[in-house]
């Protein structure tokens, strides 16, 4: 418990509900232009004071498989995971691409399955038994899922019928008016500017009334392992109806669809964590302020086309300082890696690492298979991280100031397919649901 006043700072919500509908890929998005600077606002001037974060209205609790709408991969409550643990497991038909977790009005999680068509399959946990049954409204094929249980106990999606089909809509300020990217590329919705391209599988980050994505498409760096060749050159905020950005210089590109958007230092305003990439040096994190200013970097790979993914930000060092989970080089020989920001400093440092791990499939847009969170309920938060072979899941801590060390390793019934997902229950239990090739098992 030594670390619940920092991790009770992490957590955020929002409230929303939508009538479910569709969408189609949108054509690829041509290069933006490259720049020189490393910060361009658009119609409105850096503010001389980085804003404070607005306040989060009281959540509704909503499914997303990056659970938080900061975009960072952790989760409240204490599990119940072990070496020895069996799974509660249920079949599902389909190669499964997506998973979601919420809770149910009852207490009890819900959880949402998707397949590579787009059908979706709904899991309903009570206690220690699953059942399975068909959810009629379809999503793209390979558009993630955003739901929410309604006071009747129904579930809606969050979907707008005009939305790029590779990502979701969010209700940023809890009225059911959705903010998402159109077919064209741009983000619409209530207050958003009418010019703004986003990826098109961005996913928009909401905080209060204000949101965060990533922008200005290029495909000036060719890895193309992300689902598709295009990468963002800008990170985009938009509060009352005016977009700002930071820019990033070329050849480098954002190599990720969203960042990690917390407050790193405990000043009261959110920083904003990215991979950087190019063909030179590889990837490396970079963290800004909310002016659009760069206040740190860590080292590159060293290589060009080899990535690093951010995945959260918790309290995982041993004195219960925020660090930022990594896996580099999720493809060829993952590396768990843990980077601490210093106020002042221009450098993340390298606080940790341990090889072994994965947490991406190569070519696929699901980027959120890693969970931060307390999974064993011993008082600590760990990273929860897919063995290489995906056919376990291993917990990760960080035992003293320069290790990090492998709790223990649960095999999962199959491989694994889709991302973990989690829910904390009306008792704050943590579970932890995981895909697998013809089901879905339950810790």
């Amino acid at each position: 418990m030594r670390r619940l006043a920092t991790a009770l700072a992490l957590l955020g919500g929002c409230a929303a509900c939508a009538s479910p509908g569709g969408g189609t890929s949108p054509a690829p998005t041509p290069d933006g232009a490259a720049s020189s600077d490393s910060v361009t606002f658009l119609d409105a001037a850096p503010p001389d004071v980085p804003p404070d974060i607005p306040a989060v209205p009281p959540p509704r609790p909503v499914g997303l498989t990056h659970h938080g709408l900061d975009g960072n991969r952790y989760a409240e409550g204490q599990g119940a995971m072990s070496a020895g643990v069996s799974p509660t497991t249920v079949s599902v038909p389909g190669t499964l691409t997506w998973a979601a977790g919420v809770l149910g009005g009852d207490g009890h999680p819900v959880w949402m399955l998707v397949d590579a068509d787009g059908l979706a399959t709904l899991i309903r946990q009570d206690g220690g038994s699953l059942t399975a049954e068909a959810f009629s409204a379809n999503l793209a094929p390979g558009q993630p899922p955003a739901f929410e249980i309604a006071s009747d106990g129904s579930v809606n999606l969050w979907s707008k019928a005009l939305d790029s089909g590779l990502t979701h809509p969010v209700d940023v300020t809890g009225s059911g008016s959705l903010v998402f990217v159109d077919r064209d590329g741009l983000v619409s919705g209530p207050g958003m500017p009418d010019d703004v391209p986003a990826l098109p599988d961005a996913r928009i980050l909401a905080a209060g009334d204000e949101v965060l994505f990533l922008g200005d498409p290029t495909s000036r760096y060719s890895h193309a392992v992300l689902g598709d060749g295009l990468e963002a050159e800008a990170i985009v905020w938009v509060a009352d109806g005016v977009a700002r950005k930071a820019l990033i210089p070329a050849p480098q590109v954002i190599e990720s669809i969203a960042p990690l958007w917390v407050d790193l230092d405990g000043d009261g305003s959110r920083e904003v964590i990215v991979t950087v990439s190019d063909s030179g040096a590889g990837a490396r994190l970079r963290v800004y302020g909310a002016d659009g200013e760069q206040l740190a970097e860590g080292p590159p790979v060293g290589q060009g086309f080899r990535w690093r993914h951010q995945l959260a930000v918790a309290p995982f060092g041993p004195d219960g300082a925020l660090e930022i989970a990594v896996v580099k080089t999720p493809h060829i020989g993952g590396v768990a890696e843990f980077y601490r920001y210093t106020t002042g400093s221009a450098d993340l440092a390298l606080v940790g690492e341990r090889p072994g791990y994965t947490s991406h499939t190569i070519n696929s847009r699901n980027l959120d298979n890693g969970l931060a969170a307390d999974v064993d309920g011993d008082g600590v938060v760990e990273l929860l991280v897919p063995n290489f072979n995906l056919d376990a899941l291993c917990a990760l801590s960080r035992p003293d100031a320069d290790s990090v060390a492998e709790d223990f390793c649960v095999p999962t019934p199959a491989k694994q397919r889709a991302n973990m997902a989690a829910v904390t229950d009306g008792a704050g239990r943590l579970w932890v649901g995981v895909p697998y090739e013809g089901g879905f098992a339950v810790y």
